[in-house]
């Protein structure tokens, strides 16, 4: 089977959710047996590294999409990221693909729906790591226009969708009933041939290096600094307050996102991780 992925994130050297989220969908398909292909659209201001293998048979290259040069300027007036960009894409030329028939096009998020809908492929799923109208929920309706008309082509078009939450996939399935939808949430598959070390030792350097009591449990919020994350780290920053939680629980917040002085000793900030494994 022949699959192209289609990104517009640099997945090499980057660390947030969706760039984890869609390299994990790629190698975990090529280890299943598929001949997979990543094509990153990157920003103009980075220059193109030099095509790699990930895993064996996932291939991953980039392509500067220059139509995003608008999203800059544009940004000036209001709207949200990739909006332009998105809609522009439809202008796109794709003759940096080999065009053979793909067995599934994979598009991550609707931004790139209008390059995918024109790559010769059997099945095109789009691969939404939000509803990126609530997403950008901080802008007006008048400046989620474009944004939105795309997002709604792309769910209406798909012939597949593969979604994060339960609460996405619903919104999804309003605007197209008839749409398979299919929620995988966001986490963490290790790859490579399991540790020698057992489960407690693991355990027992994670806490060690963190200093975390040894009978706590541990949760990880990995998040950037957009909004909604500010708001769900103020959120989860109440709830391990409470002394029930305090007592047996410690949160590690891995990432960028803003973090102040106040945190509960609970809640620890371990700033951005280079690698999830250690």
């Amino acid at each position: 089977m022949k699959v192209l992925v289609i990104t517009h994130h640099r997945l090499i050297g980057h660390f947030n959710g969706a760039v984890t989220r869609i390299r994990h969908l790629a190698e975990q398909l090529a280890c299943r047996g598929a001949d997979v292909s990543i094509c990153a659209y990157i920003s103009p201001k980075f220059r193109p590294i030099a095509p790699r293998e990930l895993v064996p048979g996932c291939q991953y290259f980039e392509v500067r999409n220059q139509l995003q040069w608008g999203d800059g300027f544009f940004s000036y007036f209001g709207l949200p990221p990739y909006s332009t960009t998105s809609f522009l894409n439809r202008l796109m030329p794709l003759s940096h693909l080999k065009r053979p028939l793909y067995d599934v096009v994979i598009s991550e998020s609707p931004f790139l729906w209008q390059i995918a809908k024109r790559v010769s492929g059997r099945i095109k799923v789009l691969s939404a790591h939000n509803h990126e109208a609530a997403y950008h929920d901080t802008f007006s309706s008048r400046a989620l226009a474009l944004l939105r008309q795309n997002e709604f082509q792309a769910i209406r078009e798909a012939d597949g969708i593969v979604s994060v939450a339960e609460i996405d996939a619903q919104v999804f399935r309003s605007i197209n009933p008839q749409v398979p939808i299919f929620t995988v949430p966001n986490g963490f598959e290790r790859l490579a041939p399991p540790l020698l070390e057992s489960k407690k030792q693991i355990s027992a350097q994670l806490k060690n290096r963190w200093g975390i009591p040894p009978n706590h449990q541990v949760a990880l919020l990995i998040a950037s600094n957009s909004k909604h994350n500010q708001r769900g780290l103020k959120a989860l920053k109440s709830l391990f307050s409470k002394s029930e939680l305090q007592s047996r629980w410690t949160l590690l917040v891995v990432g960028d996102v803003q973090t102040c002085d106040s945190l509960p000793n609970n809640v620890i900030a371990c700033g951005l991780q280079p690698d999830l494994v250690p």
